[in-house]
């Protein structure tokens, strides 16, 4: 349905939706898409060209994300636990940049997200960088982030 509707953009080259993690409702929808060479619209512009088409309110994508290559499997289907692992990525780094935030911690102190194997993340914490908030902030991240239903593991990088 969310394929559908976003696939119809004229600027739309290939798309694909999936469930991101969210700590109230388990999962949501998300959509990925890559572009017809030379188009240009915004992920906004997708974003509300599919919520126009899809109907039902709960099946909308939250959102829209615009990426250069599909991730394809050995014999040419999109490969979805890799974008599985991207809206993770992406949730994950939004709570970092939240909790960050609220703590007052500079840019370059806050913690790196990345993949951990094929179903898990991990957020290295650099306690030096972080300083004398590293401890909170770790309290802080174990307690958002062990909301979301995807493994989370916060690593204190010693260097």
């Amino acid at each position: 349905m969310i394929e559908d509707a976003l696939g119809a953009h004229p600027a739309v080259q290939l798309c694909a939706a999936i469930g991101a993690p969210d700590a109230y409702a388990g999962e949501l929808p998300v959509a990925f898409a890559t572009l017809v060479p030379g188009a240009s619209v915004t992920e906004e512009e997708l974003l509300a060209f599919t919520a126009a088409r899809v109907d039902e309110a709960p099946a909308r994508p939250k959102s829209v994300t615009i990426i250069e290559q599909m991730p394809m499997t050995n014999v040419g289907k999109i490969y979805k636990p890799e974008l599985r692992q991207l809206a993770a990525c992406g949730i994950a780094r939004a709570v970092v940049d939240q909790v960050c935030a609220g703590l007052g911690l500079d840019p370059a102190a806050r913690p790196r997200v990345q993949a951990h194997g094929d179903s898990a993340l991990q957020v290295l914490i650099d306690p030096q960088t972080a300083g004398p908030q590293a401890a909170a902030l770790q309290a802080q991240l174990a307690q958002v982030l062990g909301r979301l239903p995807i493994k989370v593991q916060l690593v204190l990088q010693q260097q």
